[in-house]
């Protein structure tokens, strides 16, 4: 999975079967709270200190699901990418030092 690809799943609204959840209620994405129908969902609030917002969190976690799939040997995942944002958005400590000690190289 592309960079941009798991950046854009991490910001989006609707789940995996396309179906938008707001307060454990489903709704059509026309009526979606979270979205009003644009799938996006940058904006929620995540309290974490890697981003105020979930797009802010969003690299980080990309960065974290990259590097975990490099030094496995494996692609990147829509698993992978869900724990990773798991672990950024809840401040877990494995995040900084994944990072800081396997992030030295570029990424694509």
């Amino acid at each position: 999975m592309r960079r941009s690809l798991g950046i854009e799943y991490l910001t989006r609204c609707a789940d995996n079967q396309g179906k938008h959840w707001n307060g454990g209620c489903e709704y059509p994405i026309e009526e979606c709270r979270t979205c009003n129908g644009t799938n996006y969902a940058g904006h929620l609030r995540t309290f974490s200190h890697h981003g105020r917002t979930s797009a802010d969190c969003a690299p980080v976690a990309w960065r974290l699901a990259y590097l975990m799939a490099r030094e496995s040997g494996e692609a990147v995942t829509i698993a992978s990418l869900d724990h990773a944002m798991y672990l950024v958005v809840n401040d877990h400590d494995d995040v900084n030092y994944m990072i800081r000690t396997y992030g030295n190289y570029r990424y694509q």
